[in-house]
């Protein structure tokens, strides 16, 4: 990961409506960002969500997000993955 600028990682996600997700970013095992999508907090269903990787500036390793379904077996849309400094 750099370490000049604001590293971060967005995402732009959807779901429908009434589904619960949690996403979680990790950087190897650190856990970095752990998230829960819900229609109260984001009511668009295209949203795009913004994860800080200052932490881990200067550090090698992988970047791995994880959605779960909190409440059924659902489909997460992924439109875009993108690292941003």
């Amino acid at each position: 990961m750099p370490t000049q600028g604001k590293p971060r990682l967005r995402l732009r996600i959807a779901n429908d409506t009434g589904q619960t997700w949690k996403l979680e970013t990790r950087h190897g095992t650190q856990v970095l960002a752990a998230e829960e999508i819900t229609d109260a907090k984001f009511p668009d269903r295209w949203k795009t969500i913004e994860i800080d990787l200052s932490p881990v500036a200067g550090k090698t390793g992988w970047l791995t997000f994880r959605a779960q379904s909190t409440n059924g077996d659902h489909v997460l849309y992924v439109e875009r993955v993108e690292l941003v400094f």
